[in-house]
């Protein structure tokens, strides 16, 4: 047994400088690397070194490699770590580590989300990076991006953020549950009795909405849609009338009359006709059926069937109830 033990104790204190030996390798040719400006490559060599050494050179190499490979928020948080550590390399070269720290904070600034559901995650670009609620304000490299905040069971909220250098922003979410649903029962007013004296049943405390009358409203926006493509095209059209008639740009005197330098103008011109006929007889045409609907909807009896409209900020619901 004291042999055994003896020999495992051995084996233990042999490792320690292969371990180190292996460090030292990763770290040479990470720096090998860096000279020939495989800075991606070099990180990765810094990265196990620093996980057999735990040194705070390895850690600091680390962080300058995802500098020069313009991976700013991992090199802030790679290089405070580093400067951190009571480490004899740092303590030698602070003054230039503390350089290179503030270039990579030019290229960043603070973020701070607010949302109304505690565990939900919030992503940068693509990267998950914070769980709300969020302690301190996290970095995020200046310019715009694109945040997304995720909870079970929640739509997830997609915003566009400028971030500013040096400079607090701030983002406030709501999020909306995926399946809406109403937690407390309808109430049903009492049955009123009619002038001939029938009991008939009272309408629902909550406002319903017809199916029609939505329809209707939502034809009536298409319709707006298209008046809007129809003014566009008038606009458009109106230009290449006025660049066809003018005589300094399209000569009428050269051989092929304007047609010979200003095609593309009469061919603009056209199309923007055709788009206006167009949308004008489709805003028509959704114009009537949407009065149609909304007509019919604001008369309709509703008893077994009934819609009601949710609207978030980044969802709308309708839910439809009919029986059969």
């Amino acid at each position: 047994m004291i042999t055994r033990a003896a020999l495992i104790v051995t084996c233990l204190i042999a490792s320690v400088p292969a371990a180190a030996q292996d460090a030292g390798a990763l770290m040479d040719e990470g720096l090998a690397l860096r000279r020939e400006g495989r800075d991606a490559e070099a990180a990765e060599r810094f990265r196990a070194a620093y996980a057999i050494e735990r040194s705070g050179r390895a850690l600091a190499q680390l962080a300058l490699a995802e500098q020069a490979a313009g991976e700013w928020v991992a090199a802030e948080r790679d290089l405070v770590a580093a400067m951190a550590l009571s480490d004899p390399w740092i303590v030698e070269h602070r003054g230039v580590l503390e350089s290179a720290l503030a270039t990579i904070r030019s290229h960043l600034g603070r973020l701070q989300v607010v949302a109304n559901v505690a565990r939900a995650a919030v992503w940068i670009d693509g990267r998950e990076a914070a769980t709300l609620p969020m302690a301190a304000p996290i970095s995020a490299v200046a310019g715009t991006v694109v945040v997304e905040v995720r909870a079970d069971g929640y739509v997830p909220v997609q915003r566009s953020a400028t971030i500013r250098a040096g400079e607090l922003s701030r983002l406030s979410v709501e999020l909306v549950p995926s399946r809406v649903t109403s937690a407390a029962p309808i109430a049903i007013a009492p049955a009123t009795r009619s002038a001939e004296g029938a009991t008939s049943p009272g309408r629902s405390s909550q406002a319903d909405a017809s199916p029609l009358l939505i329809g209707g409203l939502v034809t009536a926006g298409v319709a707006a849609v298209s008046l809007a493509g129809m003014i566009a095209a008038l606009v458009i059209r109106e230009g290449n009338v006025q660049h066809w008639n003018d005589d300094a740009r399209c000569p009428p005197d050269l051989p092929g009359g304007r047609l010979q330098t200003c095609a593309a103008v009469w061919s603009s011109l056209r199309t923007a006709e055709d788009w206006a006929i167009a949308s004008g007889i489709a805003t028509g045409a959704f114009t009537a059926l949407a009065s149609v609907l909304i007509g019919l909807g604001a008369t309709e009896e509703i008893d077994d069937t009934s819609a009601r409209l949710h609207v978030g900020p980044d969802v709308v619901v309708i839910d439809v109830r009919a029986r059969f």
